[in-house]
């Protein structure tokens, strides 16, 4: 019964979100926190579940990267990517510690792409991939 009532709040939620800009219903600037919202919301989910950075497609950095460029004086995504990237640099470290210098420099290349697409490179990690 749980899982029933989340997926009528999820239904709610994108109901809300795309009849934001009826007149009566929300403004658009409400649409925009709407979105923003459901992107912290997937981003924190894929994080808690580890996918960083991948799958190439739904990944929390992609996820954060979109929730600033939406919304760039949000404070929490800010916060948020800076924890990804600390988990990506304290993952490159034990990679370095295990031996696997490999997944090491996977990790420092992906820190290195979350650098320039802070520092206004044109494509979120996501259209990087492939």
């Amino acid at each position: 019964m749980r899982h029933h009532r989340f997926d009528a709040a999820a239904a709610l939620f994108a109901t809300l979100q795309d009849e934001a800009t009826v007149p009566g219903i929300a403004s658009a600037d409400s649409k925009t926190q709407f979105r923003l919202a459901r992107l912290l919301l997937d981003a924190d989910a894929l994080l808690q579940a580890g996918d960083v950075v991948d799958p190439c497609d739904n990944n929390a950095i992609a996820h954060l990267q979109t929730a600033i460029a939406l919304d760039p004086d949000s404070d929490i995504a800010r916060d948020m990517l800076a924890k990804a990237e600390g988990f990506l640099l304290q993952s490159s470290r034990a990679a370095i510690e295990a031996g696997r210098s490999e997944q090491a420099r996977a990790n420092l290349w992906k820190l290195a792409q979350i650098a320039a697409r802070s520092d206004g490179a044109d494509a979120p990690m996501n259209q990087r991939c492939g």
